[in-house]
């Protein structure tokens, strides 16, 4: 929380809506938010009470939208201003108040595109009285203001906040202002929460970027690009003896989502070194455009292995997961081979705090499964 300084930012003295209107098109009739009264005491409870539905919807950084039918949105109380608290001294200054968060309008898009103003309710103290008017603002370059005027009780950073009844239509018209990923989206049923949409990561707002050809010569940190050097890892391709029952193992028992599947002789399958083969293959999507490559040799037919992992020449597969226990669970009620419980890794680097077991796939290949340690706050 801080204070404005009136000189720069005059929000008491209101220009009429329309003039203040960046964009095209006339304001909705919900221009202010609901009576607190009828939400403060029928919804209090319900925020938190199943499993916190606001905090399953931060990930991983806490930013998220958690929904009911009518459509909530949760985000997170940042910080106080730093410096002086956002305190600024003017002639006649005016005490303004504003509440930072760690969402933005670009997320919440009718607060500009139809002047939405939705309750603003804390979700720890949701029944309680107010005790500050203030602006409930994003933290973006843009005008950011969510909610003008909020009246809210105390808050204190780290603080959950929560939009009543935003609706359905703020998600798809959510933008990646200023390269922001947008939030998941938990939708809320009762006391069940579950996570429908996950949370985007830099990569996902980047990877439709290309850099043209002509870009590439003369940056040393590019040359290697169009040279002799790797890039990245591009797909995994794992030997089968039987597609079908790997496809079982990978997509059914692991929840890999298949890309596409088909058959081919010959041609660019040559590349290996067999002449002439049959093969019958499949795609499977990883994070980031990544590709786990499944492939039965129909002819010629190859020859078991299953190497220990201090053979020489052997590999094994890491993927991640969001609960390693769920995961050991069903791959153990599914009679997967299945080396060990669950260990979490105490050295230090970059894989401390992880968890992670070993298991082999129905061609003896093994598959590390891996759940990242949680982030500071999580």
């Amino acid at each position: 929380m801080g204070r404005l300084d009136p000189a720069r930012a005059r929000p008491r003295r209101r220009l009429p809506r329309a003039a203040r209107s960046l964009r095209a098109g006339s304001a909705s009739a919900r221009q202010r938010p609901a009576p607190r009264a009828g939400y403060r005491h029928l919804r209090g409870g319900g925020l938190r009470a199943p499993g916190r539905p606001a905090r399953r919807a931060r990930h991983p950084r806490g930013r998220g939208a958690a929904r009911d039918r009518a459509g909530a949105r949760a985000l997170r109380r940042c910080r106080r201003p730093p410096g002086d608290g956002g305190k600024r001294q003017a002639p006649d200054p005016t005490p303004l108040t504003w509440v930072e968060t760690d969402s933005s309008d670009s997320y919440l898009p009718d607060v500009n595109l139809e002047f939405n103003r939705w309750t603003c309710l804390s979700v720890a103290r949701a029944e309680a009285e107010p005790a500050i008017v203030a602006d409930v603002t994003g933290r973006t370059c843009a005008l950011d203001v969510i909610v003008p005027d909020a009246e809210l009780p105390r808050v204190e950073p780290g603080d959950v906040l929560a939009f009543l009844d935003t609706g359905a239509y703020q998600d798809p018209g959510a933008t990646n202002f200023n390269a922001l990923p947008r939030p998941g989206t938990v939708l809320v049923t009762g006391g069940d929460a579950a996570l429908i949409r996950r949370q985007e990561t830099l990569d996902d707002v980047f990877a439709r970027d290309l850099v043209p050809e002509r870009l590439r010569h003369g940056s040393p940190a590019l040359d290697g690009a169009v040279g002799w050097r790797a890039t990245g890892l591009d797909h995994v391709s794992v030997t089968s003896a039987d597609l079908d029952r790997s496809l079982a193992f990978y997509r059914d028992l692991l929840g890999l989502e298949l890309r596409g599947r088909g058959e081919a002789e010959g041609g660019e399958f040559e590349i290996t070194g067999i002449p002439d083969p049959s093969v019958r293959w499949a795609d499977l999507e990883l994070s980031h455009g990544q590709v786990l490559e499944l492939i039965e040799y129909v002819e010629p037919r190859g020859t078991p292995s299953r190497p220990l992992p201090n053979d020489p020449g052997a590999t094994h597969i890491s993927l991640r997961v969001a609960d390693i226990d769920a995961v050991h669970s069903r791959l153990r009620e599914a009679a997967v081979s299945v080396v060990s419980e669950p260990v979490r890794i105490a050295s230090a680097g970059a894989w401390q705090g992880a968890r992670v077991f070993y298991a082999s796939d129905p061609d003896g290949v093994t598959v590390e499964l891996i759940q990242p340690a949680p982030l500071p706050g999580q």
